[in-house]
């Protein structure tokens, strides 16, 4: 089985030499290069036809100009690329869930039934780069172009979560949570959802893992303070004040902060939420 490194077309690269030298190295090696093209088009010496800046393909050979050969999964002959045109990117692996991405208003080879909730596992890569894609209660493989697609991030329980700033609205609605809600990965299912537990909910969060990006956790013995933003915390006040600070001693399954204020006899509970690069970390 190959393994597929991707290349994305940007502005044309200096070192169009060195470039080629990577490509000759690797030609004969397990690794098959993809690549993509110039966000310029005056820039690109060769008539790409229907590829556009952004495609992504895979090296099929080098000719005696130095020039490359680039297959895509989306147009049946080789295109003709120069080496400064390329650079690579983060390959797809077999085995990667992956899913539309949200930029892309219609997939190069049709929705067919899915959307861009849609989570699926990758079973084979052609010679092209056309992806395979298997999804959950799908009765034959999905065919997608890899320029349409992104890696659905790795998921696992315990993992701190929000809604992502690209998604308009999540797969089952918003329901009570809101983009600045952080919550913990509860349980994950095959075919691509997720139960986030917040600890303002009585029940997990269901959504999709398209929804859903991955912020830093907070831990215990972490300083902590209500953001000054927040006039009533979800959880109430308990006597405490927005000058109040303390240190997190006991973080629950949904997210909930036990909080240990000096001169306070029982711990603060407090909802969870980043508030940017400050030092403190904020919570309301």
């Amino acid at each position: 089985m190959r393994d597929l490194y991707v290349l994305v077309f940007t502005v044309p690269l200096r070192g169009g030499k060195l470039i080629l030298q990577i490509f000759k190295g690797l030609k004969n090696s397990r690794l098959v290069i993809g690549f993509v093209f110039a966000e310029t088009p005056e820039a690109a010496k060769h008539d790409f036809g229907i590829v556009t800046a952004g495609s992504i393909g895979i090296v099929h050979g080098i000719r005696s100009d130095s020039s490359l050969l680039i297959e895509f999964s989306c147009v049946p002959a080789p295109c003709i690329f120069e080496p400064e045109e390329v650079e690579p990117v983060v390959p797809f692996k077999i085995g990667e869930l992956v899913c539309v991405k949200r930029s892309i208003a219609e997939p190069s080879f049709a929705w067919g039934g899915e959307t861009h909730h849609s989570v699926g596992r990758i079973c084979d890569i052609k010679s092209n780069g056309l992806l395979i894609i298997e999804i959950q209660n799908r009765s034959i493989p999905w065919t997608a172009d890899p320029s349409d697609m992104e890696k659905v991030e790795d998921f696992k329980v315990g993992d701190w979560v929000r809604v992502k700033a690209s998604v308009p609205s999540p797969k089952y609605g918003w329901d009570d949570v809101t983009r600045t809600s952080i919550g913990i990965v509860h349980n994950l299912e095959d075919d691509g959802d997720m139960g986030v537990a917040f600890s303002f909910r009585s029940k997990p969060f269901l959504c999709s893992m398209t929804d859903m990006e991955k912020v830093s956790p907070f831990e215990v013995g972490q300083e902590i303070r209500v953001m000054l933003s927040i006039t009533q915390p979800l959880l109430g006040w308990s006597n405490e004040t927005p000058a109040t600070f303390g240190t997190v001693a006991r973080i629950d399954m949904d997210g909930t902060l036990n909080v240990r204020v000096a001169r306070r006899a029982s711990l603060w509970k407090v909802c969870s939420r980043r508030c940017g690069k400050t030092l403190r970390t904020c919570c309301w």
